[in-house]
């Protein structure tokens, strides 16, 4: 029986022996846990019975223990040192970056969704980060990065570290509403032929983002509709004239309409014989204006409406109705022509003559930055007279001052006028307004090329520079028959065709960017998977991997990531392809988990198997169509058949260098159809 002193010794000893134990395990944390990982499963029994017979042993192992203990206590003092500096360095590690899983989300209100993140140094105690949101009345988030979408709108949610390094992470969210139900208001039963009325519509909720429907009729013979809800009787009969919601909530409401009454015959068109202007020469001054009169026979023709242009916009403008307003000095003919077809047009050669002389400025407008000079550039009107004597006054010279030439100086942030005066005071010229800060310098468009006929897409525009005062902007599409756009930048497109959205900025600057949109029917689920596999050629593995792994992994082969992320892109057909890293695996797991779709051996195993498009081809580096020890679908490789002939099939692969190139990337491929190269097509059910 060992005596309780040296019972106690021991047990000091095998304290200190602990503590020493677990400083040095501190300083190793990663390495530990990951050989520790390695062998928990296998060695957890044997641990156990081992750990208790070593303490039950005899007297000479608890000596050994004894004698250990004392040769760390020994050396403690000349490592203690060493080990305060080392727990010192590890102290004032600080985060050096924080990366969110995605810069930007779009949620449907109610919907949430995790925002992972990725630090540096990689073992940041994630209990020492902050999550907020810029408003969390439209999306906020937990401690562990879940975000939840509260309010229709747009906020950005921000991570960041507490150890004053402040530093963060960002993602913008953007949170829409989709309709819910909507009801028809005062939808009409019966019609005269002849009738128009516009249903009015009552959509649920009020905040949803996209509250445009589109609209049908099962027999434009007996009415028609317009995209505004405007029902016209054209015919005898009944029709059911139904609105769809376009937002992809797939609403849809109904009401039957009976219409009666007599079809109007089809009147004669009558075109116009003669167009004749009532004068052909007008003498007018500066800034006055007249209206273009004209004659158009017959009485009756069909359509006497008339289009009015200019020879020179410089010297006078003319509108719809033929108001002509004269701008400057000089001489131009305004034109009136027939719209009938009937190709007929005549003229007024109008003069204009100077007024009296005044002083403008050139720049009307200007925004500029603090301590820019810049030259408003007044002139004399008429042009070519010399400037009559003038006075600038600011109406803040604490912000900008102007010169007795009309040349400002910026001195501070703010805005002011800049008026010119005659030199007596009596009259005002021209004001300019100024807005000292840091403008908009250029901007830039981002998003798709194409919307399709029914739905949306959303574009953004990126402000340079990056610390402009004011980043607001204003959108507007070229035809809003075709495609609208609204303030956050959401296109919807209404009718096949092209447009240009236009994006300015609201800063004064006047600067603005252009993209044409084409607006297109949506394809099949085929031709659309090829589109987007296309789209990819040229890509490198980093956004598959991290759409896969969640991070950026390297070294891992990623052919069958490429595959399946093309499928997770197009709606309904994530079904089809199971998320693989494997290049073997995408025909056999999805067979074995029971997805719809069909195995086909290749033409070299089977003349009679026809390749189709759309085909998840599958290769095997032997020759010999298959490895005969595996089961057939096993494959070293795999990609997406985008188009066959009677020679060969032509692929799209990603992975295409070997295992570990990080500088492989998507590409065209194309094989002998009875390549031995060829496994097998796994031809997935796109009808379902």
């Amino acid at each position: 029986m060992m005596s309780s002193k040296k019972l106690t010794s021991i047990l000091l000893i095998a304290s200190i022996l602990i503590s020493t134990s677990v400083q040095v395990s501190a300083i190793n944390t990663q390495q530990t846990v990951a050989e520790e990982s390695t062998l928990a499963t296998t060695e957890n029994n044997s641990e156990e019975t081992t750990s208790v017979n070593r303490w039950e042993n005899s007297t000479e192992n608890m000596t050994t223990v004894e004698e250990r203990a004392t040769e760390i206590v020994l050396k403690k003092d000349s490592n203690k040192t060493t080990q305060q500096e080392s727990q010192t360095t590890i102290d004032k590690v600080t985060v050096k970056s924080i990366v969110t899983s995605t810069k930007s989300l779009v949620l449907e209100n109610g919907e949430s969704r995790k925002l992972t993140i990725e630090t540096d140094p990689l073992d940041i105690d994630k209990n020492t980060l902050t999550w907020q949101s810029t408003n969390n009345t439209i999306a906020e988030a937990d401690k562990d990065g879940n975000i939840i979408a509260k309010g229709v709108g747009s906020c950005t949610i921000k991570v960041y570290a507490d150890d004053g390094s402040d530093v963060y992470g960002y993602c913008a969210v953007t949170v829409t509403q989709k309709v819910q139900n909507f009801a028809f208001k005062d939808a009409p039963r019966t019609m005269e032929i002849g009738e128009q009325i516009t249903v009015a519509t009552n959509i649920i909720p009020l905040s949803a983002t996209n509250k445009i429907l589109r609209w049908t009729s099962s027999d434009k013979t007996v009415a028609t509709v317009s995209q505004k809800g405007t029902v016209t009787a054209v015919g005898n009969g009944k029709c059911t004239i139904t609105a769809k919601t376009i937002d992809g909530s797939e609403v849809i409401q109904s009401f039957e309409v009976e219409c009666n009454g007599t079809v109007a015959p089809v009147e004669e068109k009558i075109k116009v014989t003669s167009v004749s202007a009532v004068a052909i020469r007008k003498i007018i001054k500066e800034n006055t204006s007249f209206k273009m009169e004209t004659t158009v026979s017959p009485s009756n023709a069909s359509n006497k409406t008339l289009t009015y242009t200019t020879s020179n916009s410089k010297v006078a403008t003319v509108d719809e109705n033929g108001n002509v307003n004269a701008v400057g000095k000089g001489n131009c003919v305004i034109y009136a022509s027939t719209k009938d077809g009937s190709n007929l047009r005549t003229g007024c050669v109008v003069t204009v003559e100077e007024n009296a002389q005044s002083v403008q400025f050139t720049r009307k407008s200007v925004v500029c930055r603090v301590d820019e000079t810049v030259d408003l550039k007044p002139k004399s009107v008429p042009d070519g007279t010399a400037l009559p004597d003038v006075v600038y006054r600011s109406t803040n010279p604490n912000v900008v001052t102007v010169d007795k030439n009309g040349v400002i100086t910026t001195l501070a942030k703010g805005s002011c006028q800049i008026i010119c005066i005659s030199a007596d005071g009596m009259k005002v010229y021209d004001k300019s307004s100024i807005v000292v800060g840091q403008p908009v310098s250029s901007i830039k468009i981002h998003g798709s090329d194409t919307v399709y006929l029914g739905s949306s897409t959303t574009l953004t525009a990126r402000i340079y520079p990056f610390d402009a005062d004011n980043k607001e902007v204003t959108w507007n599409s070229s035809d809003n028959s075709i495609a609208t756009i609204s303030r956050d930048g959401t296109v919807y497109g209404l009718s096949e065709g092209k447009v240009t959205i236009t994006c300015q900025a609201k800063d004064g600057s006047e600067v603005f960017a252009t993209k044409q949109l084409t607006v297109e029917e949506k394809p099949d689920a085929v031709q659309q998977l090829i589109n987007v596999a296309k789209e990819q050629v040229g890509n490198g593995p980093s956004k598959y991997r991290q759409w896969y792994y969640d991070y950026e992994g390297s070294g891992i082969p990623w052919c069958a990531i490429f595959v399946s992320w093309c499928f997770d892109q197009i709606d309904g057909l994530g079904k089809y392809i199971v998320a693989s890293a494997g290049a073997g695996s995408i025909a056999r797991e999805s067979v074995a988990s029971g997805l719809s779709g069909e195995w086909h051996e290749s033409e070299y195993s089977d003349s009679s198997t026809t390749p189709q498009i759309g085909d998840v081809i599958e290769f095997v580096w032997n020759g010999n169509g298959r490895y005969f020890s595996q089961d057939r679908y096993f494959s070293d490789h795999v990609g997406i058949v985008y188009d066959v002939d009677d020679d060969y099939v032509y692929t799209i692969e990603g992975n295409t260098g070997s295992d570990d190139d990080d500088k492989s990337s998507v590409k065209f491929k194309l094989y002998d159809r009875t390549s031995g190269v060829i496994n097998g097509y796994y031809r997935p059910d796109y009808t379902k």
